[in-house]
């Protein structure tokens, strides 16, 4: 009965590949005496495939682009966090894959412990936590830079509050509210500077007198080209007596 499902399992996954991804996997030199009818190592070779797994290319190259993607793979403007968290563990997973297994952070794993029964275990810890550090590193500062700012300042204190592993981290970010106050700040300047620039344009280029053949196919309001008085961004500062039409029709009547 297991080994009729096991077969039953391996053709249904078969099936669902692509034939693209089948000719990968045939191509490939342990499919006979490992992969064939063995759904696990099916699976894990799929994904192996499915991580960009290239048998042709040199190791070194492969591995370099791992870290590349990973190291560059950041928060979106508009991205949210769920879709971040996704993508970083995505490139995560595949520079593991190359790896085989975690970053090996010799030095700090020695400072820390003292034990060689359990480096490696320390050697894993160590690597989730870099990770972690990365990955908050590499979310929106906008909205969440004063996590770090906070984690910084209490590590100066002695007080490590960094996370361990990706998990933390995630539950750090999705507990935080918006750094709002920093952008507002990055806002205001903007819409300061807009008025000051719309008031300066206003003063500085206040309706001339024209004439009323020099007002053809120009705004009423400021007496410029280029778009009508309905359209004018002046007409609620500008005074109605102020009006280049109506500066052109007194102007007009003082020359009678």
């Amino acid at each position: 009965m297991y080994n009729d499902n096991l077969f039953k399992a391996y053709a249904l996954i078969w099936e669902r590949c692509a034939k693209a991804m089948q000719n990968k996997l045939l191509a490939r030199s342990d499919y006979e005496d490992e992969i064939y009818n063995n759904p696990i190592k099916l699976l894990k070779a799929i994904k192996e495939h499915a991580l960009n797994y290239q048998e042709t290319c040199y190791e070194m190259s492969i591995i370099s682009d791992a870290f590349r993607a990973l190291w560059n793979t950041t928060q979106k403007e508009n991205e949210n966090l769920q879709d971040y968290t996704r993508s970083f563990k995505t490139s995560k997973d595949i520079l593991e894959s190359h790896l085989g297994g975690p970053i090996q952070l010799t030095k700090y794993v020695k400072v820390i412990c003292d034990d060689e029964s359990e480096i490696e275990g320390y050697t894993k810890k160590a690597s989730e936590q870099l990770f972690a550090f990365l990955y908050l590193e590499n979310a929106s500062q906008d909205k969440y830079g004063s996590i770090l700012r906070s984690f910084n300042s209490q590590k100066s204190l002695r007080n490590d509050q960094y996370p361990r592993n990706i998990t933390e981290a995630n539950n750090v970010l999705s507990n935080h509210n918006f750094d709002t106050t920093r952008l507002q700040k990055h806002q205001k300047p903007n819409r300061q500077q807009n008025k000051q620039q719309d008031d300066g344009e206003l003063k500085n280029d206040e309706s001339p007198t024209l004439s009323f053949a020099q007002l053809e196919g120009k705004c009423y309001c400021c007496g410029k080209a280029g778009h009508k008085s309905p359209e004018c961004r002046h007409k609620e500062k500008i005074p109605c007596d102020e009006w280049a039409i109506n500066k052109a029709q007194s102007h007009a009547q003082a020359k009678k």
